[in-house]
């Protein structure tokens, strides 16, 4: 009888190492397949953010480019301004200089 119970206590033990074992095998498959996801995940980013990058320098030279082109035409801009500016400042002038000068000649008329 003891026999017994002891083969009945091994074979219980035997069983319980295997189901552990089994739990263990699932519990590692999984891991194995998390860090097979994660890995791809992280390979997807770096894939992501790289052409995000290249996006973003292509922005952002476009920009810089734009605004040098801006800077470049900046003097052009106030020379035209300056030039406009004198020539309404001339007009003002000679509109006074005539109306000073109409203005003795009916006094002196």
């Amino acid at each position: 009888m003891p026999s017994k119970k002891i083969a009945s206590l091994v074979s219980l033990i035997y069983n319980f190492d295997r189901d552990v074992q089994a739990i263990v095998d699932k519990i590692s498959e999984k891991i194995k397949q998390l860090n097979e996801a994660t890995e791809t995940a992280v390979n997807d980013l770096r894939k992501v953010a790289e052409e995000k990058k290249e996006e973003l320098e292509k922005f952002f030279k476009e920009k810089i480019d734009e605004l040098e082109r801006e800077r470049r035409q900046i003097p052009d801009k106030v020379h035209r301004e300056v030039a406009s500016l004198k020539e309404k400042a001339s007009r003002k002038y000679e509109e006074a200089i005539k109306t000073v000068v109409d203005h003795l000649t009916s006094i002196e008329g």
